[in-house]
């Protein structure tokens, strides 16, 4: 009787991976051209191919970001 307890599946897994708090390490989805490009210069650079797209992305991306809170500080100013 024990032991029919014991052999019962628990509940199924989730597939893929568990998620992270703040959704840190998201799957992005880029033009697959512009992935295979750059993958073959991280290749021929000898970078993992996040490390090439960090580097290309950072300035960009922090340069927007502080412009937005330069314009988000200005519309709660404003008010």
């Amino acid at each position: 009787m024990e032991q029919g307890i014991l052999e019962r599946p628990g509940m199924a897994k989730k597939a893929g991976r568990p998620k992270k708090p703040g959704g840190e390490g998201k799957a992005v989805r880029q033009n697959p051209d512009l992935y295979n490009k750059a993958r073959i210069v991280a290749l021929r650079r000898g970078l993992p191919i996040g490390d090439y797209l960090d580097s290309l992305l950072k300035a960009s991306i922090d340069r927007d970001y502080q412009r937005v809170l330069r314009e988000l500080a200005e519309e709660g100013g404003a008010k």
